[in-house]
C-alpha cells in the first residue's frame, strides 16, 4: 500500500461519505449522522482516497454489525502547537453488537472477524487490519473503546498538514474562466454495475444541475446512447453483458456510420494502472478518472469536455 499526498478539500470527502452511507441507511432501521467541525477556508496536504478508505471501512463494519439505533461519524480538525496543520481525528460511533475487552485485543490482527453472533455476518476479516497499515502509514493512531450490548467507537488520528501553495479561491478562479450556463442541463449518461456506485454519482451530477441517464453495463449505455444525445458519457471498464471498452468502440462506429458529433466518454475505474488507462484511450475514450469520484472532479470535467452550448 501506498501513500499519495496532494491538496485536497476535506469538505468534498464529508459529502461523499456523508451521501454514500445516508443511502444505506435508508435501506435499514439505523439511522446514520454525519458531522464536520473544522475550518473549511484552507486546503489540507494527504492522501484523501486512503482517508475515505479508512472511512468507508469503519462505517462499512458499523453497518455490518449496527441491527438499529445510530451510527454516528464525527469529523474534527485539531489544532497543532506550531500552527502549520491539524491533527485530523475521525470517530464513528454505533449502537451495534459491541466487542468484549478479550477480543479488542485481537481485533485489528488479519483474517479476524470477532464474536458468536457475528457468525452470520460474511467477511474476510481484512477490513480492520487494513485499516490499522493504512493509519499506521500515515503516521497517525487508532483505538477502539466498545461494550458487549452497547455499542463500539473507534477513533483515528492523522496529522495533516496545511497547503500554503494552493489556497481555496484558486479554484473559484477556474470557474471563472469557463463559467457554465445556469440555464443549461448537460445530458450525462452514467455507465456503472454497482447501484450504490450510480446513486453517488446521480446525486453529484444532480448538484451540478445535470440530467442524468443510468445504464447497468455497456449493452445498456449502447442502447441509450441509440436513442439520445449526450453531452457526456461517464464509463465504468468492467462490467458485466459487455464492458465499457467494447460499448465505447460501438459508440465510435456509431459515431461514425451516422457521421453525429464526436461526444466525450470519460473512464471511471478503480484502477489507475498506465496500461489500464493506455487501454481506455486505446478504445476510443477521452480521459480517465480513478473511482472514488469527488464533485470537484466532475465539475472540472464538465467545464473541460460539454459542448459550447452550455457556456455562457
Amino acid at each position: 500500500m501506498k501513500i499519495v499526498d496532494r491538496t485536497f478539500d476535506l469538505s468534498a470527502i464529508m459529502h461523499e461519505i456523508d451521501l454514500l452511507f445516508r443511502i444505506k441507511s435508508k435501506d435499514s432501521a439505523v439511522n446514520f449522522i454525519a458531522d464536520l467541525d473544522c475550518d473549511l477556508s484552507r486546503n489540507l496536504i494527504g492522501d484523501p482516497d486512503r482517508i475515505k478508505q479508512i472511512l468507508f471501512n469503519l462505517l462499512g463494519n458499523a453497518f455490518k454489525f449496527t441491527e438499529r439505533g445510530e451510527i454516528r461519524l464525527l469529523i474534527r480538525c485539531l489544532p497543532v502547537a506550531n500552527r502549520d496543520g491539524i491533527e485530523l481525528e475521525l470517530t464513528v460511533k454505533d449502537t451495534g453488537i459491541g466487542i468484549s475487552a478479550e477480543n479488542q485485543t485481537r481485533l485489528f490482527q488479519e483474517f479476524i472477524q470477532i464474536g458468536e453472533s457475528a457468525q452470520h455476518i460474511r467477511g474476510t476479516g481484512l477490513g480492520l487490519a487494513i485499516t490499522r497499515n493504512l493509519v499506521a502509514l500515515m503516521h497517525g493512531t487508532i483505538t477502539v473503546s466498545s461494550e458487549i450490548g452497547k455499542g463500539s467507537e473507534f477513533r483515528v488520528c492523522i496529522p495533516l498538514k496545511y497547503d500554503r501553495a494552493a489556497e481555496a479561491p484558486q479554484l473559484g478562479n477556474v470557474q471563472e474562466q469557463c463559467p457554465m450556463n445556469p440555464d443549461y442541463r448537460a445530458h450525462i449518461l452514467v455507465v456503472d454495475d454497482n447501484e450504490v456506485n450510480q446513486l453517488v454519482t446521480e446525486a453529484m451530477l444532480d448538484r451540478l444541475n445535470c440530467k442524468v441517464i443510468l445504464a447497468a453495463n455497456g449493452l445498456e449505455a449502447v442502447t441509450a446512447y441509440t436513442g439520445q444525445t449526450f453531452d457526456m458519457v461517464l464509463m465504468d471498464c468492467n462490467m458485466p453483458v459487455m464492458d465499457g471498452f467494447e460499448a465505447t468502440r460501438r459508440i465510435r462506429v456509431l459515431e461514425r456510420q451516422n457521421r453525429t458529433e464526436h461526444t466525450p466518454i470519460v473512464a471511471l475505474t478503480a484502477h489507475a494502472l498506465d496500461h489500464i488507462k493506455q487501454e481506455c484511450l486505446d478504445a476510443g475514450m477521452d480521459d480517465h478518472l480513478s473511482k472514488p469520484v469527488n464533485l470537484d472532479q466532475l465539475d472540472k470535467l464538465l467545464q473541460q469536455y460539454i459542448p459550447a452550448k452550455s457556456i455562457q
